[in-house]
């Protein structure tokens, strides 16, 4: 949609559109503080476990 396409809307027509984008603004955050939180939690295991890159693999994977 182009600024002249925005220009040529009556009013009503504005306003339901600024309501459809509020909802898809709105629903983009959520996603994007889901998203921060998964990450979080991925952080916080791996600081957890505190495994060097391939050690658990190793520790699981040997010959005793």
């Amino acid at each position: 949609m182009t600024t002249l396409d925005i220009r040529n809307l009556t009013t009503k027509e504005l306003v339901v559109l600024i309501g459809k984008l509020e909802k898809e603004i709105a629903f983009r955050e959520d996603v994007g503080q889901e998203i921060s939180e998964q990450q979080e939690a991925v952080e916080r295991l791996k600081a957890i476990r505190n495994y060097p890159d391939g050690a658990l693999a190793h520790s699981i994977t040997r010959n005793p």
